[in-house]
């Protein structure tokens, strides 16, 4: 991975956003720092803070590839939020 990596990370409860951070950075840094940001995102997951984790990669223009999410709320990812 080269060059920058800009990106949104949401998390959900159910349909509803908690909260949003958007982020650019070097993509070096953000391949040293995505284990650390995963943990993290997944204790909010685990204390039952939000149901769902979106990675939104800004740059990306296949849709397919734009968005990653990850939920233990199924009804949450039938449809893009």
């Amino acid at each position: 991975m080269s060059g920058n990596v800009s990106l949104a990370i949401r998390g959900y409860q159910g349909k509803y956003l908690v909260w949003h951070t958007a982020a650019s950075m070097p993509a070096a840094y953000f391949e040293r720092i995505i284990p650390q940001l995963a943990e993290e995102h997944a204790e909010s997951m685990a204390i039952g803070e939000i149901t769902m984790i979106e990675l939104e990669f800004l740059e990306e223009r296949n849709s397919g590839k734009r968005f990653f999410r990850f939920s233990i709320d199924p009804d949450g990812i039938v449809k893009p939020v």
